[in-house]
């Protein structure tokens, strides 16, 4: 019931979003359909008036992604409960995710491109707004499915996110090459010592120290 709840509130808040500001939910997907014109788009989010949309949709995102782990991750620490767990992963995702936006901005900052760091940002935020949306279904099907529909959904989902995520490394890579010219061997090593390798540490917080798969 709490996990049906829970979604029941994403859903309200994800239809509010999109009746208050139409426009900006469009541009979520503008990288799907209209692929050459990348950087026209990311100019146009990094616009001050879609400062408050966007930081919606960046919850939408925390939260969804806080429901989903609460709905597969059993944990192991005394007083555990479905509310407590949804808050916590909530929290953990909103803490990496501003490291990150922090890390890459310093980084511009120190290397001189302001602009090569802002728009990469805007990639990673874009992507995890889709990957929002992708997850708020997801939670529905394990909250309402079997065990069987948790497996099945879990390794869909998982499939679909790292479909992005390439999308995402791709994305950012073309947008930024021409900005910073660094090659796609500079890039690689980026991805495995600041994205893939703190991915996989987590992930083993997460399923092997925390709690398991339910």
């Amino acid at each position: 019931q709490h996990r049906v709840s829970g979604g029941e509130l994403l859903a309200l808040l994800l239809g509010l979003i999109k009746i208050i500001f139409p426009r900006y939910f469009n541009q979520v997907f503008w990288f799907f359909h209209h692929p050459s014109d990348r950087k026209k788009n990311v100019t146009e989010q990094l616009s001050g008036q879609n400062v408050l949309p966007s930081l919606l949709l960046n919850l939408f995102f925390a939260l969804t992604g806080g429901l989903f782990l609460a709905q597969i991750i059993k944990p192991n620490w005394p007083g555990a409960s479905f509310w407590r767990n949804w808050l916590l992963f909530t929290l953990m995702l909103m803490a990496v995710y501003l490291i990150k936006f922090l890390v890459i901005k310093l980084s511009g900052w120190i290397f001189n491109s302001p602009a090569a760091a802002s728009l990469y940002n805007q990639v990673v935020f874009s992507i995890n707004k889709v990957i929002g949306l992708i997850l708020l279904p997801a939670a529905l099907l394990i909250a309402f499915g079997s065990q069987h529909t948790l497996a099945l959904t879990f390794s869909y989902t998982m499939v679909i996110i790292g479909i992005l995520l390439i999308y995402r490394y791709i994305a950012s890579f073309l947008l930024i090459k021409g900005k910073l010219k660094v090659t796609a061997f500079h890039f690689i090593l980026y991805l495995c010592a600041v994205e893939i390798i703190p991915l996989l540490l987590v992930y083993r917080v997460l399923f092997t120290n925390i709690g398991q798969l339910i």
